[in-house]
């Protein structure tokens, strides 16, 4: 029989103010993302975004952070003069 492990993180609660701006701004994670990373719920980081009056993002900027992970896709083209 093989034995399975778990590599379980304590949970860090309260979850502090620079911690999640940290998170959720500057490494852009998504709280799905914060909440796998801090080992709790996504209803718990939800909260403490809430309680600790962290902006969340518009569900269009949500979308285009989850499908474009690695930043912005586009670079605008210079133009040669002649």
């Amino acid at each position: 029989m093989t034995e399975i492990t778990l590599k379980i993180a304590e949970p860090k609660l309260p979850l502090k103010h620079d911690i999640l701006k940290e998170l959720y701004y500057s490494r852009r994670l998504l709280m799905a993302g914060i909440a796998e990373k801090l080992n709790c719920s996504n209803h718990k980081v939800v909260w403490w975004m809430n309680r600790r009056n962290i902006k969340r993002r518009s569900r269009s900027e949500a979308t285009y952070i989850k499908h474009n992970p690695d930043g912005d896709p586009f670079f605008i083209k210079k133009i040669q003069p002649r």
